[in-house]
């Protein structure tokens, strides 16, 4: 401090500049370090998210995949007769495609079979998304459906055609 007070005040103000130079030089360097840390925490972050995403997609596409190939079956089982009613065996090798793909798929709630005139010949269920067990609905809880906007669409639907879509009763 004895120092300080000998120097001339011009060296002083000059000092005081130096000082306060080297103050903001190290705040702006420690500021600009946090900024750049800040950058590339994004930057691994974006592409964590979008290695992520890539991998969602993968799996979604391979889902469907496997859908569509168990709907096929489903289609090929659930040619009805004539008279509007399923054989033995394709009612068995229905209703079994049915509860392994209800069953390996947890986001499906329910699965439907509904004959031309609306009404449900095969219903699986599970209670919630949570819950394993999937359920056969008795003949007596099947319900008409034909007044459901689902079912009305599926109507304009050209022979062979098929209609997916998110259903929320």
């Amino acid at each position: 401090m004895i120092f300080f007070n000998k120097l001339s005040t011009r060296a002083k103000f000059f000092l005081g500049i130096f000082t306060f130079s080297m103050m903001l030089s190290f705040v702006g360097g420690v500021f600009s370090s946090y900024i750049m840390r800040v950058i590339q925490v994004r930057e691994n972050l974006m592409d964590v998210m979008q290695d992520k995403l890539t991998s969602a997609e993968t799996v979604l596409k391979s889902d469907i995949h496997n859908i569509s190939k168990m709907l096929n079956i489903i289609e090929e089982l659930a040619s009805f007769k004539e008279d509007g009613a399923l054989d033995e065996f394709n009612q068995q090798s229905l209703s079994y495609f049915l509860n392994v793909l209800v069953k390996t798929n947890s986001n499906i709630m329910q699965m439907r079979i509904i004959d031309i005139n609306g009404d449900e010949i095969y219903r699986l269920q599970r209670n919630d998304i949570a819950s394993p067990p999937v359920t056969c609905v008795d003949s007596g809880e099947l319900q008409n459906k034909k007044h459901r906007y689902y079912f009305t669409q599926t109507l304009t639907i050209p022979e062979g055609g098929r209609y997916g879509y998110l259903i929320w009763i």
